[in-house]
């Protein structure tokens, strides 16, 4: 059996859509635990309620409520502890599966004895419903590396499948991180165990809902000090060229948003950063620049609009017509 964890706080727009995305599994064998991690009366909570009552006869699917918001790794952590499954999969409340990803995935560990995890390729969408990015699974093995230095990235919290076993072995999730919980603890089980690559999108990351996302330079700043200093351990055993390029392209994302959001105040001084680490490329440069002309211009949604159209045309059919039809779920 397949236990499928959803935690969810503050927001449930879209979890009917993630519900429904694992009821139509081709693989049906699974528990379904949903962990509100919404304080008690608020509106919040009280959304959620009403809309899982719709649910609550389904002998799949269990809904959980902490007594006070405690995180997303604690939540994670809430349904790891009652998990009858010999997998885990997890499923952010405002993501969706598409419908042969718990079947393929429970096979592909099934023949691969020698891997304890999975991963596959996603597809990110906007608040328009428009597919603006494809993440390919581009390797097997032990991955932190690459995850660190973000010469790839498994796209989204949603795409992580375990063997039960081997993520309780690990402890699960370290609730002392606020943000980026699901790197933190693919960091941490590579360094035991072996993830398994699929190249095929059978995840949807909905980035269009994001409320803990930062907008602004300063909020960003903040999140990447503590990210930096959180795997300060980890890439301090890399060479000296791979530890200098982990603080390179994180102090590289900030330009890159300075520039998007136009706080030009903040540049030279992350810029130095930037410098201090490796070298500032004419390329950097070119896309540094597109970057800040797209804000001024305002032609973010022009770009998308175009990156939609070259995507769905590289999705194969079946799965690009679920996405649609997922995408229209109605919310109770």
């Amino acid at each position: 059996m397949i236990t499928v964890i959803i935690p969810t706080y503050n927001r449930c727009d879209y979890i009917e859509r993630a519900i429904q995305s694992v009821l139509i599994q081709t693989y049906q064998d699974f528990e379904l635990i949903i962990v509100d991690d919404n304080n008690p009366n608020t509106p919040a909570r009280l959304e959620l309620e009403r809309k899982m009552e719709k649910y609550v006869k389904n002998p799949k699917i269990r809904y959980i409520q902490h007594d006070r918001n405690k995180n997303g790794a604690a939540a994670r952590n809430t349904g790891i502890k009652l998990a009858k499954g010999e997998y885990i999969s997890f499923l952010d409340d405002d993501d969706f599966y598409i419908s042969t990803r718990l079947e393929t995935l429970y096979n592909a560990l099934e023949k691969n004895r020698e891997y304890d995890a999975v991963y596959t390729a996603s597809a990110i969408i906007n608040e328009k419903k428009e597919i603006i990015s494809l993440i390919p699974a581009i390797k097997s093995g032990d991955i932190s590396k690459e995850i660190l230095l973000k010469k790839m990235t498994i796209g989204t919290g949603s795409n992580l499948f375990f063997r039960a076993e081997a993520l309780k072995s690990i402890g699960g999730f370290d609730e002392s991180f606020r943000r980026h919980q699901d790197i933190e603890v693919l960091v941490r089980f590579c360094q035991k165990y072996k993830i398994l690559n699929i190249n095929k999108i059978l995840v949807v990351k909905d980035n269009g809902n994001r409320i803990n996302k930062p907008k602004k330079v300063e909020e960003l700043l903040k999140v990447k000090e503590n990210y930096m200093n959180s795997f300060r351990s980890f890439v301090e055993n890399f060479p000296e060229k791979e530890r200098n390029q982990f603080y390179f392209v994180h102090f590289l994302e900030i330009l890159y948003l300075i520039m998007a959001n136009g706080e030009f105040n903040k540049y030279k001084m992350i810029k130095e950063m930037v410098k201090k680490y490796g070298k500032f490329t004419i390329k950097i440069k070119l896309k540094l620049i597109r970057y800040g002309v797209y804000k001024f211009l305002k032609i973010d949604r022009i770009r998308e609009k175009f990156d939609n159209k070259k995507n769905r045309k590289m999705i194969d059919k079946t799965i690009l017509k679920e996405i649609d039809e997922i995408n229209i779920v109605k919310e109770g």
